[in-house]
């Protein structure tokens, strides 16, 4: 996305939902060999802590590589605010890149396709959703419920695409996977 953007003065809009860590930035902004256009990165988490971890592993990185190409703003708000406000992220604008990695693990369904509807709202034409959600078939389940008492929502393919169906009719879905196959992520594109 970034480098299909091309040579732009008009920067790349990334909001992070359930920010955590942001390590799938600290790793893009590590990874990347150029910034055609400048990034402008919003990062939404309930919990302080995580927010400002998030800001010292990034600072670092755009430090040493990016200096001035890169902002990175922050909202503290709670997931109840988040799941109850559909313009919580209205003043901010449209964004190319919306993605969430591990809240929808913790949403039930009809939940899950109100957050959906609500996050691709705030897309700029062209701009992508992607939200992930482990699958049933994780080998590290038994473990996790059993070991760790981590209780997650659990969903099939099938399922994800019935949520971004049900939000997003008009967006294109794709189901994207990463390298050890757990946690799939819904792809919608706002055309």
């Amino acid at each position: 996305m970034i480098q299909a953007r091309g040579a732009s003065a008009t920067p790349l809009r990334i909001l992070s939902v359930a920010a955590g860590p942001a390590q799938e930035l600290v790793e893009l902004l590590e990874q990347a060999e150029e910034l055609p256009a400048p990034l402008e990165i919003v990062l939404f988490d309930q919990d302080k802590g995580a927010l400002a971890y998030a800001w010292r592993r990034l600072k670092g990185v755009i430090d040493r590589k990016w200096q001035k190409r890169v902002q990175v703003l922050f909202l503290n708000e709670s997931i109840k605010r988040l799941l109850r406000d559909a313009q919580l992220f209205a003043g901010f604008g449209e964004f190319d890149a919306i993605f969430s990695c591990g809240l929808f693990d913790y949403l039930q369904p009809s939940t899950g396709v109100v957050l959906t509807r609500n996050l691709f709202a705030r897309l700029a034409p062209g701009g992508k959703l992607l939200i992930g959600n482990m699958v049933p078939e994780n080998p590290t389940r038994w473990i996790m419920e059993h070991h760790l008492d981590w209780q997650l929502i659990y969903r099939s393919r099938a399922e994800l695409s019935d949520i971004a169906r049900r939000a997003a009719p008009a967006g294109r879905l794709q189901i994207l996977e990463e390298e050890t196959g757990v946690n799939p992520f819904m792809e919608l594109t706002r055309d």
